[in-house]
């Protein structure tokens, strides 16, 4: 037994025909009804963007737990069903199509017609249907979608609406049909005024019975008819809540409508016309976001900052297309809008977003309505530290192999940038991090989950919800899509109990049963009870013992998208790194200076010292993200290569205060308040053989406006050296 909800989809109201018959059949279910009345009628859209929209109405529905989705448009049934049911295979999905093996059955003089929309008559799904079931018949076929309009707005009797039918039900008349199949949902609330034009002795047939018992012989099947309870029926549209339950009551009536409850309404697809948009933030993905919804709503910014701290040509740019900004504290005061797109690191608790959601507006981010758009499959990649290297990598291997491949998310675009080049062959990978995965429901195809540690503790309430954020990468796939998941740390290996994806391992420490790990100082892809050798450690050109694991959840994703061993090696014999990462920057004087300026925590600055085994000088300290440095300062204790450190910004006092008992006697270097004392300070200690290396271990926000500016600032004192 399943007491989770039937999903029924349509283009506007014409599927509460299914609606109604699928209630009467099976009154224990309980039904989600979505209505995409904004866009409605479908016939008049591209396939492709039909595709999107429906794809867009069956996650929402997902999104709700519902086990079986009845797809009550034609239209959608006649031009993407395929392709949905691939894209959603774990879910029943039914179709409606005209009932037309019926009418040929109950034909006496064998001749019938079947009246759909434009679309639905021209398509080859009812042209096959005709030949299928109406061998021996003679068909007429009318098209039109001049009958939708009428009943999306309640006009289901009436002279005008009878002047219109007539004329379209004329070809049947004039061929003495004696069966009429109706092949659109809509058109079973004009049936009075059909049946009076075409007389008694012609059968009017619509699918909505057939797609009831359809429906119940699936959860028969499944084994998933819910037990008797008191069924609950939510309705959703996105269009005027207003104008559907008048339309809906003018068509069930009174009775029935006391069934159901009308919810908020929602934002499907591109349903944006005409709405009030909110872009909270001005960053890189805000500039993204706002660009995105022009031409598609009244956009509205708002930033905390004020005016003269933006690039003025940013912000001419966006005003010349009507872009509306809000500026300074107060910014967050009157959010009196339709839709409100949040950046990243607005958390979505704050208290003006929770009573915007309460009053019913749709709090939503860019990463979510990329989800929900994106047509073909998405590669994920979280973790504290490395997402941004495992990510590349992966762009790099599909590129090589000559993939359609898209960077985004924390690196490379904003993906809304590059959602129009895309088809179902492309590949996107996105770093995510947890603010972006904080309140998003949909998994990836392929999830990675890299190490996960302690981090932005100044941002979660603490590390379970952080952690939590991060297994929303995995907690919504389904046993089709693939994760892959570290197991070398133990928040990241407990993750594996929320998805319900294929599992891969990966490690740096042990053999994994199926995975890619680390042996022998080789990368070794263990699946499917065979082990290949991928390449020797040596041969990688990136640094650091710590980004084998990245490696290795690069090749097992790019693995099972089919790229081959020759351009996986060819990547990883070419690939440097990326910036502030662990960067060598330059050799002077035969020291070798890195930057690691991305290294905000304890562990990335761990590893990054781990990865040396010359004399080193490390630059640490910075401002807090309420780290513990305890394991740094045991490792720094232990550590017999370390010459010197300049300890710098405003956690440094935490940090030396655990550092004691060394084994080698280390210089301190303390006080700096710039780059260029910083790096003078070093350059004076190091001499030919020295590694000088910038790995923080902290933000950078006491004294640089973020970590890359920590990094350029390094990098240009250092040109300065001779």
């Amino acid at each position: 037994m399943n007491d989770q909800p039937i999903g029924i989809l349509d283009s506007g109201v014409g599927g509460l025909s299914v609606w109604r018959e699928i209630v009467k059949l099976l009154p224990n279910e309980s039904t989600i009804y979505l209505a995409d009345s904004l866009n409605c009628p479908y016939g008049t859209k591209k396939e492709e963007e039909i595709y999107k929209l429906a794809k867009g109405l069956i996650s929402f529905l997902l999104e709700k737990k519902a086990k079986l989705i009845v797809v009550a448009c034609n239209t959608i049934t006649v031009t993407c069903l395929d392709k949905l049911r691939i894209d959603f295979p774990n879910t029943p999905i039914i179709g409606t199509v005209p009932v037309i093996k019926t009418a040929a059955n109950v034909s006496k003089n064998k001749k019938i017609g079947v009246l759909s929309t434009e679309r639905t008559a021209q398509s080859l799904y009812q042209k096959n249907l005709i030949d299928k079931f109406a061998n021996g018949c003679k068909v007429v076929t009318v098209g039109t979608g001049k009958l939708v309009p009428y009943v999306e707005t309640g006009e289901i009797d009436g002279k005008k609406v009878t002047e219109v039918v007539s004329k379209a039900l004329k070809p049947f008349i004039e061929n003495n049909v004696d069966a009429i199949a109706l092949g659109c949902s809509h058109f079973p609330f004009l049936r009075n005024i059909i049946q009076k034009i075409v007389g008694e002795k012609v059968m009017v047939l619509d699918s909505s019975g057939a797609i009831a018992r359809q429906t119940q012989r699936v959860l028969v099947a499944n084994n998933s008819l819910s037990s008797p309870i008191n069924p609950n029926h939510l309705f959703y549209t996105t269009g005027d809540k207003k104008q559907f339950i008048k339309v809906y009551k003018k068509l069930l009536g009174d009775k029935i409508s006391k069934l159901v409850e009308f919810t908020e309404k929602v934002v499907i697809g591109e349903s944006w016309k005409g709405k009030k948009i909110a872009i909270l933030g001005l960053g890189t993905e805000g500039i993204s976001s706002a660009k995105f919804f022009i031409g598609k709503g009244e956009v509205t910014v708002l930033d905390r900052k004020l005016e003269k701290e933006f690039d003025f040509k940013i912000l001419k740019d966006l005003k010349k297309f009507g872009v509306r900004f809000v500026f300074g504290k107060g910014y967050l005061d009157n959010l009196n809008f339709d839709i409100i797109v949040k950046s990243p690191g607005i958390k979505l608790d704050t208290k003006e977003l929770q009573k915007a959601k309460e009053r019913g507006i749709v709090v939503t981010s860019q990463t979510k309505i990329f989800f929900d758009l994106c047509p073909c499959p998405i590669i994920g990649v979280t973790g504290t530290k490395g997402k941004g290297t495992t990510a590349t990598l992966i762009y790099e291997m599909l590129i090589a192999q000559g993939f359609d491949a898209y960077l985004g998310g924390n690196i490379g675009e904003p993906p809304l940038n590059f959602l129009d080049k895309l088809n179902t062959q492309s590949k996107v990978i996105l770093e995510l991090s947890s603010f972006q995965l904080f309140d998003l429901a949909q998994s990836p195809h392929i999830s990675i989950m890299l190490m996960v540690t302690s981090e932005h503790l100044d941002y979660h309430k603490d590390f379970e919800e952080y952690i939590d954020s991060k297994r929303n990468i995995l907690r919504f796939q389904k046993p089709t899509d693939f994760a892959i998941i570290n197991r070398d740390y133990p928040a990241s290996q407990e993750s594996d109990i929320h998805t319900a994806g294929k599992i891969y391992w990966v490690s740096r420490k042990k053999e994994v049963e199926e995975g890619c790990f680390v042996k022998d100082k080789k990368i070794f892809v263990r699946s499917n009870g065979s082990v290949q050798e991928i390449i020797s450690a040596s041969n990688i050109l990136l640094p650091g013992a710590h980004n084998l694991e990245n490696v290795c959840a690069a090749v097992m994703a790019a693995t099972l998208l089919g790229v081959t061993k020759e351009n996986i090696v060819g990547v990883l014999k070419q690939f440097k790194g990326l910036e502030h990462r662990l960067e060598l920057v330059k050799v002077i004087n035969g020291a070798k200076y890195y930057n690691d300026s991305f290294s905000t925590i304890p562990e990335t600055a761990i590893a990054a010292i781990k990865s040396f085994k010359n004399p080193e000088i490390i630059i640490l300290g910075g401002s807090t993200k309420n780290s513990d440095f305890t394991e740094l300062g045991d490792v720094i204790n232990k550590a017999e290569n370390i010459k010197a450190i300049i300890g710098v910004g405003l956690e440094w006092p935490k940090i030396k205060s655990e550092i004691r008992n060394t084994k080698s006697e280390i210089l301190f270097a303390e006080g700096a308040k710039d780059m260029q004392t910083i790096v003078a300070a070093a350059s004076k200690i190091a001499t030919s053989g020295d590694v000088v290396l910038l790995s923080p271990a902290c933000a950078s926000f006491d004294m640089f406006e973020n970590y890359k500016d920590r990094g350029e600032q390094f990098k240009k004192e250092i040109s300065k050296l001779t």
